[in-house]
């Protein structure tokens, strides 16, 4: 369910933001909500994951995700470790 949310913001930034969502044709919530989901996902500490799970987490961010055999190879090499 969506909600109405008030913010005070720099006049400076509101123009930004009007820009950017004038460009990608987005709306500033759109913008704001996207944004909001990225940090929550970014503290996602509080899954309490395990600590070989931890370990692996964000393993593939940076590159393609590699075929079946070889992340098995990566994963057995990594929790051996």
């Amino acid at each position: 369910m969506n909600k109405k949310l008030t913010l005070s913001i720099d006049e400076k930034l509101i123009k930004f933001v009007h820009e950017i969502a004038k460009k990608s044709n987005q709306s500033i919530s759109k913008i704001v909500s996207l944004y909001l989901e990225t940090l929550k996902n970014k503290h996602s500490d509080d899954l309490n994951l395990s600590p070989k799970l931890k370990s692996l987490y964000g393993m593939f961010e940076n590159s393609p995700l590699p075929d079946k055999s070889k992340m098995r190879e990566m994963f057995h090499d990594k929790s051996n470790n």
